[in-house]
Parts: structure tokens; C-alpha cells; sequence
């Protein structure tokens, strides 16, 4: 369970056997290291005796926590969660937490607990073990464990828990662990439940029992009750003293009967040795038997062989016969001719000697033949045996040949994956340093900019505050004599009061602002006297606001304001320009409440907070029109930065820029761009705010778009479309954002190419793109475990959403699970093939070899089970595991002869009601066979050839698809455009000489 939850697994396993056929998934090296640990404490694995203590400060302990590095290095090299089982490990855990916190890593324990009945009949069954003796065991290694893991983040997990309910295990594990699993799929849970099989259990003991027999001490049974409650949730405070209770007995036991026990346990063992020798002398005397076995068969050969030489003989007998008759014809003739030969009778017993050895002869040598046969036979016997044995000689030494060979390849598999991942990983950091690099550069480039602009702000309102000094000491002076101060005030005040139907200049406000300044300061009155005439004066601001709503809620100048309000007015504006900012032109105080609430709950006054901070603050006096920004990005993309001087003030540029200030002069165009810092004076100096070159500013930028795909940018709805603008340049593209919804593209254009204008480097191609269209959202995170499955590099992921399913939080979590995603927005016309179509619309086709196409297919119409269904077994043979994408994309690359690659549970062959548009199709794409049977795969999920995809999309791209949302729970209706170019894909791969592929 923890291997397919993403735990590594050490790289030398123990082989699987009779006792365990799915493996024991423990490292050989582990277990090796812990019995050398072991016989070096002088004990072993079944030994139920506490451990030596005095063996942890011994010499022998420094050299095994040593090849406990090593090993560990070894097996896990840089895995970042592995995990380290055996058996052995309960009662050496002091030792294997130092080692692992020596290694680096951060233990955490997780506690097996099972029946020990259970426990006991396994090693019965497995080893001999008395169960007496199991049960001491079990005891041993459960305490042992207990009191080592205290220190640590620890669970207990019961053994029919995990088969009975894994999931629920696997999150108890995760949270008393604190543990996130990195592996959470379908795929994983399916290699899970296939492991986790019932019958893995071979001895079954009711919990009952192991608390009630009584063969079952106190001590096994109260520690097991109290661990089992552990395992389900449930911990009390007297538990851990019980345990140590339990423990301290057991040790003080153990010494009491360890001797006579290990005795016995001795015995035992020689009793089970001459049960093996038994066996042996057994195997012996059975051999034996199969030899005796042999040996009849080879006399039974034998007689076989006499009976064949005895029909040999018969037929020397029968020759010797006919020579018989020879002799006898001869003899007659010699009868007839002893008449003529009587003086040869010599001659022919002499003849007869000569036959007789002759017979004599040939017995001899066919018995000498004889025996050479039988030499012959035993000899042939030895070679056949000799033989065999060679056989078997040469067959263990090619099956332990093919098995070092399966070895080495899997080593030479894991290094070239380690080695893959290695690089991966460096091309990865490199490309991180180097974009994080260029990152600060820019970041650099903006700060000296802007402490440039911010010097250049600072000595404007230096010169500005000389300005107003002198103008201050020349009014001193002006005004200096005594009659002048007791009359001249007290006449232009009361004209300004009096006046309140006249027009008052910015020259006479500046006068009133200082001839009441003077008045306050200089003239003789009683202290009372002047506070009523600065509240007075103060007052007067008060009729600002009646007058703006007055005036129909429209925005005023402050410079036409009547003199009532002018006095105080001019206070505020000195005030104001002291701070660096300057009476703005038009301003709304209702406005100016409304917008900012925290102004009108402190019950300010809205001009007078705004000239004396809320310019600093960047807040601003009026509202300001959302307008056109289109033409003024296109404006801005043909600007020459070298030819147009920044700080120069462009007056027809702001009066495009701001149509609320088109009616300005330009020397009011002045004090608004360079009064309050909001605004800069001309084009250039916009654009070298935002970067380097204006060819870097998108020409399909859109504001309003830009704030709708990202709501933690809704502030900047009530701001200027310069603003996000701003942000784009100077975060979103850096972030990265979509600076657009459109996916035209032929959209906006610059008439003339630049100068500089470079031939755009065609890079080499890369295996795979992948497009996905993504209309139901809820349908994104099961894709995304799909697509989870491809390889980490050498692919492109394009993804199309559609306007009606749009949402700003599954594109947040499009981009934290494929932070390189091309993701786009269109209309939801033509299914899924309209949505892929508007993606090949936004990129090279010619860049990659093989597509892969994909969406969220759920159909409406169908039952919630069957489509789920479907969708499976479409995606599943693309795209269901690691292995299987590199299989199908190998495949791709290596058979030139393939051109649709699919599940061939999804293979049709009907035309339905698309024969009209099916047709159309054809005859666009030039293709004049009409075949009877057709072959596609519905669904439209699919790899395919690049040239393939591209030439149905050059021939298709200009058709009217039918709207999507067409579609109902009734049905869906065939006949529509996206159904006949589903079914071209088959012809047209006919007609490039392509075939299918069914997975």
C-alpha cells in the first residue's frame, strides 16, 4: 500500500516463495545486516530473550552503524520518502533510528498488529516453531518495539484493517503520521485493492481467543488488548504503564527461564535436524530406487539386445546350413567324379579342415563383437548420463545467466531513469535561476527608474517651495507697513465676502490666501476675535459641498469656485503644494465619499483630505471613463522610445489617453500630469515605465478581460485601463497571466513590420502536443490525473475553456498542477472538435510530431455509469499509466506507418445522419472514395500524426460549427459538422497511406 502511495521501495527485494507468493517487499541487504547485528549480540531472529544492552556501546556497534550507511545509501540513494520494513527491525529499533537519523531523514513508525494466534500458526506452519514459543516471540518483538517508538511519530495499523478497508487505514496512517501521500489516483488505488487480496491471510484467530485461551499468558493478552485499542483510536493514560509492568516481568522471566527453555529449544532444533537428515536418508533411499528402477529398465534393454543377437546367430545357422548343402552337392559331385578325382580325396578333407576353422573363426569374432557391443552399450549408458548431466549443469547456469542479465538490465534501466530524472531536474533549476535572474534584472532596471523619476519628482517640489518662499517673503514686504495691514485687509476681505455671485482667479486666490494669512498673523485682535474669523474663513469651505450637488452631481473646478470659498481654499491649496501635489482641475467630492468610505465615516471633508493626502495616496478626484484601449496600445506598440524625448510634455497623446481632459488647456494638461504624480506627461515616458521596448506591449491586450480571469485583480475594475496595463507589464506577464480571452488570430495588427524584424528561429521539434478542452469543470481533476501520466518534458499542454463554464479557480488550480499550460477561452461551438480547432488556431503545428487529443467527456444524455464507462475506456489505453504513454507515444515515433492511435472499445463504423456533411467534407479535403464501411473512433480522444490533424483542420477550420449548448438530456442528435469531421479522420487517413492502431 505504501509503495503504490508513493513510498520508494529498497532496490534489492526478497524473491517471493511458497510461504508468501506476492513477495515479503523487505530489502535482502536489510535483513542480512540485521542477522550479522544479531549473531554479533549473540542472539538471532528467534530468539525471544531481551537484547544485550551493553552490545549498543560496544566496538562492534560503530562498524554496523557504518554498513547501516551504506546500505541505506545504497538502497534508497536520493529518494526523498522511502520506507524500511522487516520483521527483525522490532527489536533493533534504538539502532536503526540513529542510523536512519545519521542518514538524514526524519523517522516515522508505523506498527504492525496482528492475532498472535495468528502470528504463532505462521511460524508453525512455517518454521516448526512450538506455538508456545511463537507466542514468546510475538511478545518479544511487540514490547520491544513499543518502548523504542515512544520518542516518535508513530501508528499502530491492524493487518485485517488493511485488507478489510485500506483507505481508511491509509488516511489514519497520513494524519498520525503527518504524511501527504504524493500518489492519489485511480491508477494507485487500482494496484492496491489488486495486492491487497483476501487470501494473503492464511491463519485466521479471533480476537477473542488470543484474550480468553488458555494456553494465551496474561502478559500476550493484556498487551494485545491494549495495542489493539491503539490501532482503532483508543489510548489511555494507564497503557504505557501496564506495558513497562508487562515488560520488566517479562525480562525478569526471561532470565529465570531462558536457560532450561533454550535447552529445550536446542533439543527441539536437533530433533528437527534428525527429521531432516530422516528426510534426507529418505530422498536417499527414493533415489536409490529410481536407480534400481534404471537398472531393470537397462537389463530388460539388455535382453532385448541377446534376443537380437540370438535371430543373428539363427541366421549364421541358417547360412551355415546352406554351406551345408553346398558341401553336400559337392559331395556328390565328388562321388561322381571320384572316378576322375579319386587321388584328390586328400585335397578335400583338407577343404573340410579349412571350414570347420573357418565356422570356428566366425563364432569367435561374433562373440568378440559381442562383448564390444556390450562395452559399447554400457559406455553409450555413461555418455547419456554424463550428457544429462551437462544439460542440467548448463541449464542452471542459463537461467542464473538470464536472471543476473534481468538484473543488470533493471539496474541499467533505474540508472538511466535516475540519471534522466537528474538532468531533468538541473534543466529545470538552470531554467528557474535563469528566468529568476532576468527576473531581478528587470526588477533592477524598474527601481532605478523609478528612484531616476522619484529624484527628478523631489527636485520639482524643492524648486516649487523656493518658488513659494519667495513669493511669501515678497508678500511680507508687500504688505510689511502698518497701515497697510490694518486697512488693505479688511477692504479685499470684505469685497471677496460681498462678491459671492463674481468669478475668482487662480491669481486672486493666491492673493486672498495671503492677505488672510497676513491678517491672521499681524493683525492686533483678541485671541477670540481671530478664532472666529479662521472659522469663519474655514466654514466657508463647507458651501463646496452643497454647490458640487448643486450642480447636478458633476464634477467642479476648484479655479471657478465662488469667492466664498476661496479663502480657505487657498490655505489648503499652499498646504497642498507643500506636500507635492496641486489643486487637481475637475473634482467630485460626492464622488470622491462614495468611492473611498473610510473618508466619509472619519467625517473629512473630501478636497480637504485629498489636497493633503489622498494625492499622495494615489487616490483620485474623479471617476474615470473605462474608454477604448485598443487604438492606444497600438499607438504606444509604434512609438519610438530613442526619438521621442520622455519628459517632454505631450499634450494631444493625454488628450487621447484622457478623454475627460480633452477640454483642458495645455498648460492645465500640465499641472495635472506633473501636480499630484498620478499621470505621467507623454507616451515615452508611459512606456519606459513598463519596459524596455513598447514591442513588448501585447497588441491584444484587454482590460477588461485581463480583470475578469483573475478576481484578486477586481480592484482594478474602478481604476483607469492604463492601470491594468500596468500590472500586466510589470507582474501578470512575469506571473504568468493571460493578458486575453481572444484566440483570433487575425486580431489587431501594426500596419509596418519594425525594422529590426527578425525571422522568427524554428527550434527542433518536440515529440507531443496535447490538446485539451476542458467544458466541464467538475470533469478537470480526473483529466488531470490522466495527464499526470506523461511524461515530465518533451510535451506542450494546450488547454481550451469555453465563456458559459469559465472559472477563476479551476485556472488557478489549472496552472499550480501545469504551471507551463497555453490556456485559452472561446465560445462553445462545435464540441470538442470546435475547442481543439481554436487551439491549432494559437500554434505551430509544424513544431511537433504526434498529438494527442482529449476532453471531458460526460454527454448528458447518457446514464452517469455507462458515460463513466466510456470515458474510461477511451482514456484508459491512451493514457492510463506512466507506461503505457511511453509505449503508445514509442509506437508513434518508431512506426511511421500509424496514423490514429485509440481504444479499440471505442472503434465504430456508422454513418448515421451524417452522410450529407460527411460528404461535404470528403469533397473539400479532395478525397473521392466513398467506402461502404467506415472505420473512427467516437469520442474524438485520440494520438495522431501532425500532418493528419493538419490537413482536416485547413480544410475544416473556416466551417460554421453548430452552438454546443445545443445539446440536451435527450439526446444528441447526429448531423452536425463536429460529427462528420469525428468520421473524416478515418478516411483521410486511408487516403495518406495511414492505418489504425486499437489499443
Amino acid at each position: 500500500m505504501l509503495a503504490s502511495l508513493g513510498c520508494a521501495l529498497p532496490k534489492t527485494l526478497m524473491p517471493a516463495n511458497e510461504y508468501n507468493v506476492a513477495g515479503y517487499w523487505e530489502s535482502e541487504e536489510v535483513a542480512s545486516l540485521n542477522d550479522a547485528l544479531l549473531q554479533s549480540a549473540g542472539s538471532s531472529w528467534d530468539d525471544w530473550e531481551p537484547l544485550n544492552p551493553g552490545w549498543y556501546k560496544s566496538p562492534a556497534a560503530a562498524d554496523f552503524q557504518s554498513r547501516a550507511r551504506s546500505v541505506l545509501e545504497a538502497e534508497f540513494e536520493d529518494e526523498s520518502l522511502f520506507v524500511v520494513k522487516d520483521p527483525r527491525i522490532a527489536r533493533l529499533l534504538p539502532f536503526w533510528t540513529e542510523a536512519l537519523a545519521e542518514y538524514g531523514a526524519d523517522v516515522r513508525i508505523a506498527l504492525p498488529v496482528r492475532n498472535p494466534l495468528e502470528v504463532a500458526g505462521s511460524l508453525q506452519t512455517r518454521d516448526a516453531i512450538d506455538p508456545s514459543i511463537g507466542l514468546l516471540l510475538w511478545l518479544r518483538h511487540i514490547l520491544d518495539a513499543e518502548a523504542a517508538s515512544r520518542d516518535h511519530r508513530r501508528t499502530f495499523v491492524r493487518f485485517e484493517d488493511l485488507l478489510r478497508d485500506w483507505e481508511a487505514v491509509a488516511v489514519t496512517v497520513a494524519r498520525d503520521l503527518e504524511l501527504s501521500w504524493p500518489r492519489q489516483s485511480t491508477s494507485a488505488r487500482v494496484d492496491i485493492e489488486e495486492r491487497l487480496e483476501p487470501s494473503a491471510r492464511h491463519q485466521v484467530a479471533d480476537d477473542a481467543a488470543a484474550l480468553e485461551r488458555p494456553e494465551v499468558s496474561e502478559w500476550v493478552a493484556s498487551t494485545f488488548g491494549i495495542v489493539d485499542r491503539w490501532a482503532h483510536g483508543e489510548v489511555r493514560e494507564s497503557d504505557g504503564d501496564a506495558l513497562d509492568a508487562v515488560r520488566s516481568a517479562f525480562d525478569a522471566a526471561s532470565r529465570a527461564f531462558a536457560r532450561p527453555l533454550v535447552k529445550g529449544m536446542r533439543a527441539g532444533q536437533r530433533n528437527r535436524g534428525l527429521e531432516k537428515e530422516v528426510r534426507a536418508l529418505h530422498e536417499v533411499v527414493t533415489d536409490r530406487e529410481n536407480q534400481i528402477d534404471s537398472l531393470n529398465r537397462a537389463i530388460t534393454d539388455r535382453d532385448e539386445n541377446v534376443a537380437y543377437l540370438d535371430g543373428v546367430v539363427r541366421a549364421k545357422d541358417a547360412e551355415l546350413d546352406k554351406l551345408g548343402a553346398t558341401v553336400s552337392a559337392r559331395d556328390v559331385e565328388i562321388d561322381a567324379l571320384q572316378h576322375v578325382v579319386a587321388g584328390r580325396d586328400g585335397e578335400i578333407v583338407a577343404l573340410k579342415d579349412a571350414v570347420e576353422r573357418e565356422a570356428a573363426e566366425r563364432d569367435r569374432e561374433i562373440a568378440s563383437r559381442n562383448a564390444e557391443i556390450d562395452a559399447l552399450q554400457h559406455t553409450v549408458a555413461g555418455r547419456d548420463g554424463e550428457i544429462a548431466t551437462l544439460r542440467d549443469t548448463l541449464d542452471r547456469q542459463a537461467l542464473d545467466r538470464d536472471r543476473e542479465v534481468a538484473s543488470r538490465d533493471a539496474e541499467i534501466a533505474e540508472l538511466a531513469t535516475a540519471l534522466e530524472d537528474r538532468d531533468h531536474r538541473v534543466d529545470a533549476l538552470t531554467r528557474d535561476r535563469d528566468q529568476q535572474i532576468e527576473t531581478l534584472k528587470v526588477a533592477v532596471e524598474q527601481r532605478d527608474a523609478l528612484r531616476q523619476t522619484a529624484e527628478d519628482r523631489q527636485g520639482q517640489i524643492d524648486a516649487m517651495h523656493e518658488v513659494l518662499d519667495d513669493r511669501d517673503r515678497e508678500l511680507a514686504t508687500v504688505y510689511g507697513s502698518t497701515s497697510w495691514r490694518l486697512t488693505a485687509p479688511l477692504r479685499k476681505a470684505k469685497a471677496l465676502l460681498l462678491g459671492a455671485g463674481r468669478t475668482v482667479t487662480l491669481g486672486w486666490a493666491w492673493a486672498a490666501r495671503g492677505i488672510l494669512r497676513v491678517t491672521w498673523r499681524t493683525l492686533p485682535l483678541p485671541g477670540s476675535t481671530r478664532a472666529r474669523l479662521k472659522r469663519t474663513t474655514i466654514g466657508s469651505f463647507a458651501f463646496l459641498g452643497p454647490l458640487a450637488r448643486s450642480s447636478g452631481h458633476q464634477p467642479l473646478s476648484p479655479v471657478k469656485y465662488i469667492s466664498s470659498g476661496w479663502l480657505d481654499l487657498a490655505d489648503l491649496h499652499y498646504e497642498a503644494r507643500r506636500n507635492g501635489t496641486d489643486l487637481p482641475i475637475l473634482f467630485d467630492p460626492d464622488w470622491y465619499l462614495e468611492t473611498y468610505p473610510d473618508i466619509r465615516a472619519a467625517g473629512l471633508d473630501p478636497l480637504a483630505h485629498y489636497l493633503r493626502h489622498g494625492a499622495v495616496e494615489g487616490r483620485w478626484p474623479v471617476e474615470l471613463e473605462a474608454g477604448e484601449v485598443d487604438p492606444v496600445i497600438e499607438g504606444l506598440h509604434r512609438l519610438d522610445l530613442a526619438a521621442e524625448d520622455a519628459h517632454t510634455l505631450d499634450a494631444g497623446f493625454l488628450r487621447v489617453l484622457y478623454p475627460e481632459l480633452a477640454g483642458l488647456r495645455d498648460a492645465e494638461l500640465a499641472l495635472v500630469c506633473t501636480g499630484n504624480g498620478a499621470r505621467v506627461g507623454s507616451k515615452a515616458a508611459f512606456v519606459s515605465e513598463l519596459c524596455q521596448s513598447p514591442r513588448e506591449i501585447p497588441l491584444d491586450f484587454d482590460a477588461s478581460e485581463y480583470i475578469r480571469l483573475y478576481p484578486d485583480l477586481r480592484f482594478l475594475a474602478e481604476q483607469s485601463p492604463l492601470e491594468a496595463l500596468r500590472h500586466y507589464m510589470c507582474h501578470g506577464r512575469f506571473e504568468p497571466r493571460l493578458h486575453t480571452l481572444r484566440t483570433d488570430p487575425t486580431g489587431p495588427r501594426v500596419d509596418e513590420e519594425p525594422v529590426d524584424t527578425a525571422p522568427v528561429a524554428t527550434g527542433p521539434r518536440r515529440p507531443l502536443c496535447v490538446l485539451a478542452h476542458v467544458y466541464y469543470p467538475e470533469l478537470w481533476d480526473e483529466l488531470a490525473d490522466y495527464l499526470g501520466n506523461l511524461p515530465s518534458e518533451g510535451f506542450d499542454l494546450y488547454v481550451n475553456l469555453v465563456d458559459e463554464t469559465f472559472d477563476g479557480e479551476l485556472l488557478g488550480r489549472m496552472r499550480v498542477a501545469f504551471p507551463d499550460a497555453q490556456v485559452y477561452v472561446s465560445e462553445n461551438v462545435g464540441r470538442d472538435i470546435g475547442g481543439h480547432f481554436q487551439l491549432l488556431r494559437n500554434l505551430r503545428r509544424e513544431d511537433y510530431t504526434v498529438f494527442c487529443l482529449v476532453h471531458t467527456k460526460k454527454s448528458p444524455h447518457m446514464a452517469e455509469g455507462e458515460v463513466q464507462r466510456w470515458r474510461r475506456r477511451l482514456l484508459e489505453p491512451l493514457l492510463g499509466t506512466r507506461e503505457r504513454v511511453d509505449e503508445n507515444l514509442r509506437i508513434m515515433l518508431e512506426d511511421e506507418t500509424i496514423g490514429v492511435l485509440g481504444s479499440a472499445g471505442c472503434r465504430f463504423t456508422e454513418i448515421n445522419a451524417n452522410r450529407e456533411k460527411y460528404d461535404a467534407l470528403l469533397d473539400r479535403l479532395g478525397i473521392s472514395e466513398r467506402p461502404d464501411e467506415l472505420e473512427f473512433l467516437s469520442g474524438t480522444m485520440m494520438f495522431l500524426r501532425g500532418d493528419l490533424l493538419g490537413r482536416i483542420f485547413d480544410a475544416a477550420q473556416d466551417l460554421t460549427f453548430e452552438p454546443s449548448d445545443a445539446r440536451t438530456a435527450d439526446g444528441d442528435p447526429d448531423g452536425a459538422w463536429a460529427h462528420a469531421v469525428e468520421r473524416a479522420f478515418g478516411a483521410v487517413a486511408r487516403d495518406m497511406g495511414y492505418r489504425f492502431e486499437w489499443r
